[in-house]
């Protein structure tokens, strides 16, 4: 959704499908960048999209983060010094 005042929020131009869900966006550089929780072949892990502008996604293949018999979920990644940190929630 879009905002100009963090109040009030319209529905957005398009939407990303994602096979997930509970994104995490943050801007960096001049682009935007999306974690979100998938279900895949090793229970659910963390996954990426970029975009532009925000508002058009393209997903990235692979998971960033995956732990065997470990369902991971609610991404939230934050700039911290030089370094850039992903806190996440053992859903297991």
């Amino acid at each position: 959704s879009l905002s100009r005042d963090l109040i009030t929020f319209t529905r957005p131009v398009s939407l990303l499908q994602l096979p997930g869900g509970s994104p995490c966006v943050v801007e960096h550089a001049g682009a935007y960048r999306m974690w979100y929780q998938k279900v895949d072949g090793s229970g659910q892990s963390i996954y990426h999209a970029t975009s532009t502008d925000g508002i058009e996604w393209v997903a990235q293949a692979g998971a960033v983060l995956s732990i065997p018999s470990t369902v991971l979920g609610r991404p939230c990644v934050l700039r911290h010094a030089v370094q850039w940190l992903m806190f996440v929630t053992d859903l297991t």
